[in-house]
């Protein structure tokens, strides 16, 4: 597998909305932020870095719980895949089909104060064009 670094992958993908690139990680804070790449190939992973929120809660009332953010793999226009990242930092499935040209788009699903979520490397068999 062929592994891209953020910094290496920023120059082939069309980002989407509020993004940035920051110690290694290209972030997508805000909701419907990411990216749309294409490549050739048949497996995609990504590593993910995942920051939880935690909203703070009202006098006299129950905390409210941590929030994960969730991301989102489109396909075409349509949702195919969304992933509950876990705190931290973690690999994903991102795609897996049949060998050829793929273009699939990587959205951040949930709102920024649910948490932060950004891409640290993309892991391909294949190749990012």
């Amino acid at each position: 597998m062929k592994i891209y670094e953020a910094g290496s992958f920023t120059s082939l993908i069309t980002p989407f909305g509020r993004t940035f690139s920051e110690a290694g990680v290209y972030w997508m804070n805000w909701t419907m932020s990411g990216m749309k790449l294409r490549f050739q190939g048949s497996r995609l992973e990504g590593t993910i870095v995942s920051l939880s929120e935690q909203l703070p809660s009202p006098p006299g009332m129950p905390a409210f719980p941590v929030d994960i953010p969730w991301i989102g793999i489109a396909e075409e226009g349509e949702l195919k895949t969304r992933i509950r990242c876990e705190e931290g930092e973690k690999k994903y499935l991102l795609w897996e089909g049949p060998e050829g040209l793929h273009e699939i788009e990587i959205r951040k699903l949930s709102e920024n104060a649910r948490g932060n979520a950004g891409i640290k490397t993309l892991e391909i068999e294949g190749e990012l064009l």
